[in-house]
């Protein structure tokens, strides 16, 4: 008789940022979290970029 494969089950993305949350408390460095809406512009060479985070760990 097989035996079966278990198949992988993708994360979903709120557990990735859960468990990069739980991770960033851990390490005593975090002193604050930034959810969004948040907006970040910074320039790279010559050119502006701006992205939208989901949170970030300062």
């Amino acid at each position: 008789m097989p035996v079966p494969v278990p198949v992988p089950v993708p994360e979903c993305v709120p557990v990735r940022r859960f468990r990069l949350l739980l991770a960033l408390d851990f390490t005593g460095s975090v002193v604050e979290v930034l959810p969004q809406p948040f907006h970040l512009r910074f320039e790279t060479g010559d050119k502006f970029r701006e992205h939208v985070p989901d949170f970030l760990g300062a």
